[in-house]
């Protein structure tokens, strides 16, 4: 397997030792800047009941539960080993009952319809294998009048590096608003912040 498509593998799904003792805390260095353009846009309460979809490293999340600490947090990831290595890490909170993770596909979120107010994703999108569904799931989740937030590297900062050829899905901004729309969201907004050569968008869609 040649290095770039390794590394793809890794960032869609960190997975073994170096996912863990590697990509993990990369990711969770590199999304500084995205993740603090995500906590800014969600506006959070701390009575609120927010979902993060990937969450990674669990650097967002942290900050997540720090805001919402006196509602609910829940977290998914399709990868077990992000799963585990993030229930280490914020154990206290899993056994206080703030925070629930789980191992589960965007497309089938273990959730009842209307559990949250506020759901949120960042860099993730690239590999959900189908987009419309997801955002169908997120916006089952959602409580009416709920926020959702979406951050992610539009299709032409991405295309350069090699490892997005592999199995990645790059977008533009605009498709991903038609995307929320069809999936029935409104009041699609966005904001963007760039870190030396890096772009990220996050886009604000509320559940009508």
């Amino acid at each position: 397997m040649s290095i770039s498509r390794f590394l793809a593998t890794q960032l869609g799904k960190p997975s073994g030792i170096f996912g863990r003792l590697v990509m993990l805390p990369a990711l969770n260095r590199h999304n500084l800047p995205v993740n603090a353009l995500a906590l800014m846009q969600l506006h959070l309460g701390s009575t609120d009941r927010v979902l993060e979809v990937g969450f990674g490293g669990g650097a967002l999340l942290c900050q997540v539960v720090a805001s919402a600490h006196q509602g609910h947090v829940a977290g998914v990831d399709y990868s077990i080993d992000a799963v585990e290595h993030c229930r280490r890490k914020l154990s206290r909170h899993v056994s206080s009952g703030l925070l629930e993770l789980h191992c589960a596909d965007v497309c089938q979120l273990p959730f009842s319809s209307g559990t949250f107010s506020r759901v949120c994703s960042v860099n993730t999108v690239y590999f959900w294998p189908d987009p419309h569904a997801a955002f169908g799931e997120i916006h089952r989740v959602l409580q009416k009048d709920g926020l959702f937030v979406l951050c992610f590297s539009p299709r032409k900062e991405m295309q350069s590096r090699q490892f997005t050829l592999h199995g990645f899905r790059l977008y533009e901004q605009q498709e991903l608003i038609e995307l929320l729309i069809s999936a029935g969201f409104r009041d699609v907004s966005a904001e963007s912040t760039s870190h030396k050569s890096d772009h990220w968008v996050a886009l604000m869609a509320s559940k009508a």
